[in-house]
C-alpha cells in the first residue's frame, strides 16, 4: 500500500467513505524489544510524513474482538509516504504542524505537540508486542479533521489532496477511480453472521 508523495490515490471499488489521515511518522534505526521511553527515543532514526488512507465504512466489524478490519487501510496506494525522511536531529517537534487540504479546503491543521502520546512512548509500547527492526515505520495517528468531521465529505475521483508537515515536505496527490477492466467485487459488505 506504500506509494510516493506525488502518486495518485486510487479509490477501490469496495468502500464508500475513503478518508485521509495525515500522520507524523517515525523510522527506526535499531532493533529493540521491551524498551523504556528513553531507549525507544534512541531507536528513532528519522521522521517522515504519511497519509494513512482507509475506507472507513469498511473497517468496522462486529465479528472480531476489536471491531476493526485493517485490510481496508491497506489498499494499493493507501499509504502516501515522503517525499523524504528527515533525520530526527533536524526536526524540532515543538514546531511541527500537520496540514491537509482536500480540493483547496483545509481539512486538518493541527500541531503534533497536542499528541496524547509522543512517538517514543508509542515505540516503547510497540516494542512490548513486536520486535522493532531497522527501517520499521511507525505512524503515530491523525489529528482532528477527517471526513466525518467535515459533514461526511469523503475523497472522490477528481479531488486533489495537498498535504504538508513542518520540516517533512509536501505531498500532492490526485484522487482517481481504480481501473478494474470491468471487474466487479465478488462480495458485498463483509459477512458477519452465518
Amino acid at each position: 500500500s506504500l506509494c510516493g508523495a506525488n502518486d495518485d490515490i486510487i479509490l477501490p471499488l469496495i468502500g464508500e467513505h475513503p478518508d485521509w489521515e495525515l500522520e507524523f511518522g517515525v523510522i527506526t534505526k535499531n532493533t529493540g524489544r521491551y524498551l523504556n521511553t528513553e531507549e525507544a527515543d534512541d531507536v528513532i532514526a528519522a521522521y517522515v510524513m504519511c497519509n494513512d488512507i482507509g475506507t472507513v465504512d469498511e473497517f468496522r466489524r462486529a465479528d472480531i474482538k476489536f471491531a476493526y478490519d485493517w485490510i481496508s487501510k491497506h489498499q494499493p496506494n493507501f499509504k502516501t509516504l515522503g517525499p523524504f525522511a528527515v533525520p530526527k536531529e533536524f526536526v524540532d517537534r515543538s514546531k511541527v504542524q500537520i496540514k491537509l487540504k482536500l480540493s483547496g479546503q483545509t481539512m486538518q491543521d493541527w500541531p503534533i505537540s497536542d499528541m496524547i502520546f509522543p512517538p517514543e512512548k508509542i515505540l516503547s509500547y510497540a516494542s512490548e508486542r513486536i520486535k522493532l527492526t531497522p527501517g520499521d515505520l511507525l505512524i503515530t495517528g491523525s489529528p482532528p479533521g477527517n471526513g466525518a468531521a467535515h459533514g461526511n465529505r469523503w475523497m472522490r475521483p477528481g479531488d486533489v489532496v495537498e498535504s504538508e508537515i513542518t520540516y517533512l515536505g509536501r505531498q500532492v496527490n490526485n484522487v482517481v477511480a481504480e481501473e478494474t477492466g470491468g471487474r466487479t467485487p465478488n462480495f458485498g459488505p463483509f459477512i458477519t453472521e452465518w
